[in-house]
């Protein structure tokens, strides 16, 4: 894990060497759906792509590779 910090932004990096799959199409979630009706999966992409500001994944020569970057302002 890699957590770089600059002016106005976070960025933390994950990498693993574990199983890669494409984040881009694992389905939404149903929140709708009552608990026990819910697929198992994607309810912490779903979270991180609501929180942050930008979401990567890439597969690297050192692994799965999983960026999250939130921006924020300095308060007064």
């Amino acid at each position: 894990m890699i957590c770089e910090f600059s002016e106005g932004s976070l960025v933390v990096t994950f990498i693993d060497q574990g199983k890669s799959f494409d984040f881009d199409r694992v389905d939404v979630p149903d929140l709708k759906a009552d608990l026990s009706e819910r697929k198992i999966g994607g309810l912490g992409i779903y979270l991180m792509h609501k929180l942050m500001d930008e979401v990567r994944a890439s597969r690297t020569e050192a692994g799965n590779e999983f960026l999250m970057k939130k921006i924020y302002s300095k308060m007064n």
